[in-house]
């Protein structure tokens, strides 16, 4: 794009000397492009929240309904234009100059902690614990990482690693009390720490995340989608682990609101955390990508195990799909350096899994 111009390298952290690290972006957008990027960021925003809300919408109360979108309407947007890697780095770049904005490591819990209040107080759904557990996550992780001055992937990594992934895994959403705001609340919090803490922070770690597709992108897109439908498909089949349901029939509009919550809320949360942060802390530690990507599978498989799932057997069958799936999802992370691929692949995966298959779950 024309109003955009940068450097070969975008970013650099300059030490100041206390220990922590200072922002410096080289990007340089005139005010046009600034202006066209924020519109279309916002509205993508709009259309993410429209999605988010669409399940309990035509239950909600007036209120409900009001507080739900103030909630979500600054976190998609904020997730949107996280993607936006120009706006993004001007926009912490722009920070450093205005000395309140400064004090940036209190953004991320102030917004996501304001997003929570939103939705819950105007509900009587306040809870102390989960507002103390959201404002101590999103701080603590940016704060932290921002300290980090190691060019690769380091304990501190891993450890934060941890802090973000336990809520997100633990469906620590019953903490906000509240129908609508659990896995696609916290996915949606989870990206932006992540966004924040790795990718403004830490960018040496690469967790490649960008909205712009390359050919690359495309190309590896088409594969993942071939490699899946001739890997997968016939396996899931073959063990029973899925039966197509019968005479099923969902209006478009819902069938889209479902893939957009599937993509943002779950996909690009675990692509970041697994494909994008995991994944180079494997491959700074042992220095070969495949020992990685297999490293980096069995964890997601097992970390994901299927309890719900009726036998051990069929238990097994699950984490054998999720291996299976995450290395595709690697694999094309190792050849595009961008998740954007594997996010959509994820995405679709888990459309066709909620609409069209059955799987066997425990009858309780």
């Amino acid at each position: 794009m024309g109003g955009i111009q940068h450097e070969t390298n975008p970013v650099s952290l300059e030490n100041n000397g206390d220990g922590s690290t200072q922002f410096t972006t080289y990007y340089s957008i005139n005010f046009k492009w600034i202006v066209v990027m924020w519109i279309i960021s916002c509205l993508i925003g709009c259309a993410i929240t429209l999605a988010f809300v669409y399940d309990v919408w035509s239950i909600a109360s007036p209120a409900a309904r009001a507080s739900l979108i103030l909630s979500y309407l600054p976190l998609s947007c904020f997730l949107v234009m996280g993607g936006a890697e120009p706006l993004r780095l001007n926009f912490f770049g722009w920070m450093n100059k205005i000395p309140f904005l400064q004090r940036r490591l209190l953004l991320l819990p102030i917004v996501v902690t304001s997003s929570y209040l939103l939705a819950t107080l105007p509900q009587a759904h306040f809870d102390p614990l989960g507002m103390v557990v959201i404002f101590a996550i999103t701080f603590l992780v940016p704060a932290t990482l921002r300290q980090e001055d190691s060019s690769s992937f380091t304990w501190t990594d891993a450890v934060i690693w941890l802090l973000i992934w336990m809520p997100l895994n633990l469906d620590w959403g019953i903490w906000l009390s509240h129908p609508s705001m659990d896995v696609m609340w916290w996915g949606l919090a989870t990206s932006l720490t992540i966004i924040l803490g790795w990718g403004c922070f830490r960018p040496s770690i690469g967790i490649g995340f960008t909205w712009r597709p390359r050919t690359r992108d495309l190309i590896v897109f088409v594969i993942v989608m071939v490699m899946l439908a001739l890997m997968i498909v016939p396996l899931s089949f073959l063990t029973g682990l899925v039966h197509i349901l019968p005479n099923v029939s969902y209006t478009p509009q819902h069938l889209i609101f479902v893939w957009i919550q599937q993509f943002v809320a779950i996909a690009i949360p675990e692509e970041l955390l697994f494909r994008g942060i995991m994944l180079q802390g494997f491959r700074d530690t042992t220095k070969k990508d495949y020992l990685s990507l297999m490293l980096m599978s069995i964890a997601y498989a097992l970390i994901g195990w299927p309890t719900h799932m009726q036998s051990l057997l069929n238990q097994f069958y699950g984490a054998l799909f999720a291996f299976v799936t995450s290395m595709i999802y690697g694999a094309s992370f190792l050849k595009s350096q961008n998740i954007l691929a594997g996010t959509v692949a994820h995405s679709l995966v888990n459309f066709f899994l909620i609409f069209f298959v059955d799987l066997p779950i425990d009858a309780h």
